[in-house]
């Protein structure tokens, strides 16, 4: 199918294009012939030479308007004027048409086999196409458009005034990917007129470019209908009957795929989570838990987990967390830089794994180690499929049902990585507190930000951002052990002049939180006050004595 919808043919596929060769006095071979780039004739001439050069000769642009060599206009008249002004010339004070202004290149070529020849004029042609394209576009423009304008060439004369007047607030990258959309379209369908372009040549675009195609037309849609209104073309806009010609089928929902979608699981309940850390502490000296690790703690791929170096990561002993040097170049946000820190049990895990290593390997050797490794070599990096089916078997081991980890495909490969990846974003969103925070939590996830704000007012990996993440993750205090408070700190008790008693409490460490469980006696009609210079949080729980019911603890 593609062989019959090919783009507008230039050089010498053209079927206008002509390549002569004659011979002159003394058997000197003579080339020439037509060469056409995007309906612009260009006329050109080689001479075989008796130097080094074996042909030399010129190349130029015949004007549509009359048949002459293209003298420069505009843009590339102004250029030439103050080239000749900076050389004093005297053409300046000469009248009438100037050979200095002719659209023409010089040619060489140093072979005699004709392909090769080709060649090298066809990509002087468009050497010299694209240099005067603007005049080019102002002859065409004066001479005005007929029916048999192919969209490369419509393209050509009025992209830039379609873009000024329909895209004109957009952004430059969307306005980039309109353009490349409308070159793709005008590229295909140029091998007949605008007006012209057929139905089964829009369908076989929209074969060949399936994921793009609906974009696609919809932006030529609208840049046909300029052109009609510039009266490029007559003809109904094919690009309307096209889309009235287009059955939109709705997609059917299969009641047993949505079913066990909606069962799906989107986080791990508390105690598989704990069961999970329990196992990846216990094998602190097997590499492949470490990259288990990583995916739970961090969201981070397989392919990528098994990619990573200690040198990636960085010990921040005097911040008091661990981050992870990540790059996502192919992104096409303008975040490539997923640097980010981790959470406090796996900076533990990693800190401790990192030690253990220290005393078989020097720190240059472990720069260049992988930080999940195989179980019994850490020199040799894990496979990315023999941890996707770690993730699954680790899950099950700590009690998640074999139905939870089927995919609505039916598949179990992968089913247990996803799983992790839906729990790190559910904790992120709810225990770390940053559902209203979509943007760090897609930088967390290592997703684009799809926000503008975020992506380039906003940076995550200046010492604020790694801070404000840090502190985001240490939320989640659902696995650190609480221990009773110390019976170190000191109690002052004062005897006030009004009968009060006075407790004050002194902490050992006032920079730190402090917790206190109180136990009092009272006795009716009286009132205890609870007072903190940095603030407080207090939860008062009250009962009645056994022995005396007038009395509350």
């Amino acid at each position: 199918m593609p062989s019959n919808y090919i783009s507008a043919l230039i050089g010498f596929k053209d079927k206008r294009s002509t390549y002569e060769k004659v011979y002159r006095n003394e058997s000197k071979l003579r080339i020439y012939g037509i060469c056409y780039i995007h309906d612009i004739p260009m006329k050109y001439y080689l001479n075989q030479q008796s130097n080094r050069t074996l042909f030399r000769g010129r190349i130029s642009i015949i004007s549509p308007a009359d048949g002459q060599i293209l003298q420069m206009r505009g843009k590339n008249r102004r250029e030439k004027i103050s080239d000749l002004k900076q050389r004093n010339s005297p053409i300046l004070d000469r009248t009438g048409r100037q050979e200095a202004f002719n659209a023409t290149s010089e040619l060489y070529v140093n072979t005699f086999n004709d392909e090769e020849i080709k060649r090298h004029i066809e990509k002087a042609a468009l050497k010299l196409f694209a240099k005067y394209e603007p005049s080019i576009r102002i002859i065409q423009k004066e001479i005005g458009q007929s029916a048999k304008s192919t969209a490369l060439t419509a393209l050509m004369l009025y992209l830039d005034d379609f873009e000024r007047k329909i895209y004109a607030s957009l952004r430059p990258k969307t306005r980039k990917s309109k353009r490349c959309a409308l070159k793709r379209v005008a590229a295909y369908v140029s091998s007949v007129p605008m007006g012209e372009v057929t139905q089964a040549m829009l369908k076989a675009y929209a074969r060949e470019h399936s994921k793009t195609a609906k974009s696609d037309l919809l932006v030529a849609r609208h840049f046909w209908d300029f052109c009609k209104k510039k009266r490029v073309f007559n003809n109904e806009n094919p690009l309307d009957v096209y889309f009235d010609s287009i059955i939109q089928h709705k997609r059917k929902v299969n009641p047993g795929k949505a079913v066990q979608r909606a069962t799906e699981l989107t986080c791990l309940p508390t105690v598989i989570e704990s069961k999970l850390n329990q196992i990846i502490a216990s094998n602190i000296n097997n590499g492949e838990y470490i990259g288990l690790l990583l995916v739970k703690e961090c969201g981070i791929p397989a392919k990528l987990v098994c990619e990573s170096k200690w040198k990636e990561i960085i010990f921040n002993k005097e911040l008091d967390y661990v981050s992870i040097i990540i790059r996502k170049d192919e992104l096409a946000g303008a975040i490539h830089n997923y640097t980010r820190p981790l959470t406090p049990f796996a900076a533990s895990i990693l800190t401790n794994r990192y030690t253990e290593l220290l005393k078989t390997y020097s720190m240059e050797q472990l720069q260049e180690m992988y930080v999940a490794s195989r179980k019994n070599d850490p020199e040799r990096p894990l496979e990315p499929k023999a941890l996707t089916t770690l993730c699954r078997i680790s899950l099950i081991q700590c009690g998640i049902d074999h139905n939870n980890l089927t995919t609505v495909s039916g598949e179990l490969h992968g089913s247990g990585i996803r799983l992790l990846l839906r729990n790190i974003k559910y904790r992120l969103e709810h225990y770390c507190g940053l559902s209203q925070d979509p943007a760090a939590v897609r930088f967390l996830l290592l997703m684009a930000l799809n926000d503008v704000t975020a992506e380039n007012y906003r940076s995550f990996t200046c010492p604020e951002g790694q801070a404000y993440l840090y502190n985001a993750l240490k939320r989640d205090t659902r696995f650190i052990e609480t221990h009773e408070p110390n019976s170190s700190e000191e109690v002052i008790k004062e005897l006030l002049p009004d009968g009060r008693v006075k407790y004050t409490i002194l902490p050992e460490s006032p920079d730190k939180l402090t917790s206190f469980k109180v136990k009092f006696l009272l006795q009716p009609h009286t009132r205890i006050e609870v007072f903190a210079p940095q603030g407080l949080t207090c939860s008062i729980k009250t009962s009645r004595t056994a022995e005396n019911p007038l009395l509350y603890t």
